[in-house]
């Protein structure tokens, strides 16, 4: 009897041996700004130093100790089970390979400016952390933060969903902001800018000044957006076409050519932010397209028929055509210190006519003699798609990028004995 208990605590202890959690580090050797994470563990925040402390290692010749990450867990750990550092973001992914609640601490030492905690996401910070000018924290419905200590010149809160938890013990701020999109939130109440926090809560105080490595605070409280690789912009342009083909066009009674062409385009669109190289863009876009025609002059020796007067051309023919489009663009940004520097764009412009387009005819013989008609033809082409490259940057001042276009469809139609005329040109972004 005795022997089979001793095997037994014997096999528990060995059972236990084997079962014991492993500690796994992983080295973040990039640099970031935001922190990601994602439902699926015990996910812990720590701040090991400043980038001061960093540069210091780094002057010493030392490797960075300061930024990494430990996964504790009894079974075989691979980084990409467990985090992604690309482009300036630190995401702990979702947990979909190891045991719910599998431990995870990060050790940072770099600039945070955000820290957002996805649906059903859970984050403590045992200690205290300490941001550089704006600390933007942003919750998603049902995660919940828990922090000791935050100190920043700006703190900023944001919740979208219900059943955000938050909670710190301790704020050092000189101004602060929540917001709450149409969700709810439990937890400790932060008091308003300038107010007297309830002390059952938890214990406010004001700027230290300790915390000297702080920037500049905002003038005006900014807006914590929970979609900010996403925006929306409208905007408005103006650029000149040209023909890549011989400009004479046939028109029943007239040869006509084309004297200029202007196009007027209000986009809509949405902007993705991909990762620091690459943006997305996709909207809707409408273009007025007015192309001027002129017939060619007329010839002096035949002045006294009709009585025509040479200075002036016998026909001015103006075109309006009003297109709606999808533009759909890649920008890549090949400057990772500063991306708005430069990007270099490739896209594509689908349009169709919104009407046929509308002519309108102006007979001019002299001074005192005009006459007119005004007409719908389908002579144009309805459909449009058009080629783009571009180059932008912020660093010129008033003009921030060229476009170069070029149409795959020809412009006009049904036209005997010419050739199939495509546009392209050059616009200037301002």
């Amino acid at each position: 009897m005795r022997k089979i208990i001793l095997s037994i605590i014997l096999l528990l202890a060995v059972s236990a041996v084997s079962a014991q959690q492993k500690q796994y580090r992983f080295a973040l050797t990039r640099d970031y700004d935001k922190i990601i994470v994602e439902q699926g563990w015990d996910a812990v925040l720590v701040q090991s130093g400043s980038p001061n402390d960093v540069a210091e290692l780094q002057f010493e010749g030392f490797a960075d100790t300061l930024n990494y990450l430990v996964v504790e867990c009894a079974d075989r750990v691979k980084p990409s089970q467990v985090f992604r550092l690309l482009e300036g973001s630190l995401r702990i992914k979702e947990n979909k390979h190891l045991p719910a609640g599998t431990r995870v601490e990060v050790h940072t030492a770099r600039r945070i400016h955000r820290i957002e905690l996805m649906p059903k996401a859970q984050l403590s910070m045992p200690g205290r952390f300490e941001g550089y000018g704006d600390l933007t924290f942003a919750q998603w419905g049902h995660s919940r933060l828990m922090a000791d200590t935050l100190a920043s010149a700006s703190l900023l809160f944001g919740y979208k969903g219900d059943s955000c938890y938050f909670y710190c013990r301790h704020q050092e701020y000189m101004q602060s902001l929540t917001e709450q999109d149409f969700g709810k939130r439990y937890g400790s109440e932060p008091c308003e800018v300038g107010g007297t926090p309830d002390s059952n809560q938890y214990g406010n105080s004001f700027y230290e000044s300790s915390v000297y490595r702080m920037n500049d605070m905002w003038y005006e409280a900014p807006s914590v957006r929970f979609h900010e690789n996403m925006t929306l912009h409208l905007g408005v342009g103006f650029r000149l076409l040209a023909n890549l083909c011989n400009n004479d066009v046939y028109n029943e009674s007239n040869i006509l050519y084309v004297t200029k062409k202007n196009d007027f385009y209000v986009p809509l669109y949405l902007k993705w932010k991909i990762d620091r190289r690459f943006d997305c863009r996709l909207g809707l876009q409408y273009n007025w397209f007015t192309s001027t025609l002129l017939a060619n002059p007329v010839l002096e020796d035949e002045v006294s028929i009709g009585e025509i007067d040479p200075s002036y051309y016998n026909a001015r023919t103006t075109i309006d055509h009003h297109f709606i489009g999808v533009p759909f663009s890649i920008t890549y940004h090949p400057i990772r210190r500063n991306r708005e520097a430069l990007g270099l764009t490739a896209g594509m412009l689908v349009s169709h006519e919104l009407r046929p387009a509308t002519v309108s005819t102006e007979y001019r013989l002299s001074a005192n003699q005009i006459t007119g008609m005004v007409s719908t033809t389908h002579m144009v082409n309805p459909w449009r798609i058009e080629m783009q490259l571009g180059v932008e940057t912020n660093l010129l001042g008033l003009i921030h990028g060229v476009q170069f276009y070029y149409s795959l469809l020809p412009t006009y139609r049904d036209f005997p004995e010419t050739n199939r005329c495509h546009e392209f040109g050059v616009a200037l972004f301002l």
